[in-house]
């Protein structure tokens, strides 16, 4: 397994999401200073609002989930199952990076 390459990959992905959120923040700031709107729209925000806030959200787990496995990587536990402690399997990891289960944990 190429655990540099998974870094490397783990490292990009990290940044475009903190790119991501940064302007996602900078979106709320607009909003939290505007209060042009009709009445009409206000259910329409409301959805909208949801939505975005529903993919920062996912966005933020992303990241975390991203941080822990680079941190897995320094301390050499990536690709360890979390439950049984077996090695997660190379193709598994190479699907999804930040799995934390072996093939057979998953299962169960």
């Amino acid at each position: 397994m190429d655990l540099e390459k998974i870094k490397e990959e783990l490292i990009k992905e990290k940044e475009e999401i903190e790119i991501i959120l940064r302007q996602m923040d900078e979106e709320i700031e607009k909003l939290k200073h505007s209060d042009e709107f009709e009445i009409s729209d206000i259910s329409e925000q409301f959805e909208e609002k949801q939505d975005f806030y529903v993919k920062r959200e996912i966005l933020t787990k992303k990241l975390e989930s991203i941080n822990k496995a680079l941190e897995k990587i320094e301390n050499g536990s990536y690709g360890i199952c979390v439950k049984c402690n077996s090695p997660i399997e190379e193709n598994r990891l190479k699907l999804d990076p930040l799995t934390e289960v072996c093939r057979k944990c998953a299962q169960l």
